[in-house]
């Protein structure tokens, strides 16, 4: 799953949206999947950074619809 993203997309897309060029180094879902493995396999994946991937999943930890953390 890892590798597609990265062939197709080598930089981060959400440093692109604000235009810095960095490099993607990981693949993370563009939606928490919960666990949920439907969600996990069918889900939209995104190239990013280190620091977007560890900084999003933080606020998503933070936001967890399901009180977990």
């Amino acid at each position: 799953m890892r590798a597609a993203p990265l062939a197709r997309e080598l930089l981060c897309e959400r440093c692109k949206q604000h235009g810095h060029e960095t490099p993607a180094t990981v693949v993370r879902h563009r939606e928490p999947h919960q666990g949920d493995a439907a969600r996990f396999f069918d889900g939209r994946l995104e190239s990013a950074c280190r620091w977007h991937d560890e900084s999003l999943a933080q606020s998503e930890a933070r936001h967890d619809p399901r009180g977990e953390r």
